[in-house]
């Protein structure tokens, strides 16, 4: 067992995927969705694909903390640089709500994010899985499977254009009337 702060990684009695544990909270870490990685210690690394350490570090604190901690980033954020792990409500609530927090994209992070992404699902396409809007339908639709995926994202972008467009012909219609 290697230790992290008060978090301990130790081998599933089963010889699965190790797991970090604290307390009575366990979070099981899945290689295949591999994002990040986070050290243990000198010797040993994990996968965290879903930041479940950074998560558990953060709920050290009372929720009272928390909340405070959101709000002084809602009152006292200024930008917000999307790269892809970072972004918490409190930043999102700002961006929506204070039109003077500025949003800048890390174009370098981004790209080398979706590129990974993309070669995910492609690599997953060519081995014959189902996903999510990719090879199956959408919502009421989605237990369909389609061989043409391609076809299917230019309808759902045309789908989605068109529904945007709407909105942006019903609000200038509204605000002509008023």
């Amino acid at each position: 067992m290697a230790k992290t702060g008060s978090l301990a990684l130790t081998d599933m009695v089963d010889g699965s995927d190790p797991i970090i544990s604290k307390k009575n909270h366990v979070a099981a870490l899945d290689s295949s969705l591999c994002i990040g990685s986070v050290v243990i210690d000198s010797e040993t690394s994990c996968s965290d694909p879903l930041q479940w350490a950074r998560a558990a570090a953060e709920l050290q604190c009372s929720h009272l903390e928390e909340v405070r901690g959101m709000v002084k980033t809602f009152t006292e954020c200024k930008e917000v640089v999307l790269e892809g792990v970072s972004l918490t409500v409190a930043h999102v609530a700002a961006v929506a709500r204070r039109l003077e927090v500025r949003v800048v994209l890390d174009i370098a992070v981004a790209k080398t994010r979706v590129d990974k992404s993309s070669n995910w699902v492609l690599s997953k396409i060519m081995k014959g899985s189902d996903i999510y809007g990719v090879t199956t339908g959408f919502g009421a639709t989605s237990h369909r499977r389609t061989q043409q995926g391609v076809e299917l994202q230019k309808e759902l972008i045309r789908c989605l254009v068109s529904w945007l467009l709407n909105l942006i012909q019903l609000l200038l219609h509204t605000m002509a009337q008023t």
